[in-house]
């Protein structure tokens, strides 16, 4: 898979999704910020070690996440998702995202 750079960006539709405390969102909320945005779900292969790197590289950022936002989108659906997804961090020691 090549990694593509856009100049300038290009729109991304409005993406609406609740966030751990069950509040609605869009990525409008990280306007400014450049986001690496993760789309996932706990039943995909490989989703641990991704997101346990990508739960590093968060902690790593420090007094840049002002400038950068890592956003870990789980695919799972509704309000079991998120409680599946809560447990699954648990269990992958996903603490920061």
């Amino acid at each position: 898979m090549e990694f593509v750079l856009h100049d300038p960006p290009p729109l991304l539709p409005v993406i609406a999704f609740n966030n751990a405390k069950r509040k609605p969102m869009t990525l409008d909320a990280f306007r400014g910020k450049t986001v690496l945005l993760h789309l996932w779900a706990t039943s995909a292969p490989g989703s641990a070690q991704q997101l346990q790197s990508l739960d590093r590289l968060h902690q790593l950022l420090g007094e840049d996440q002002d400038r950068f936002e890592v956003v870990a989108l789980s695919l799972d659906p509704g309000d079991k998702g998120q409680a599946a997804v809560r447990d699954w961090y648990m269990r992958a020691g996903v603490r920061q995202l």
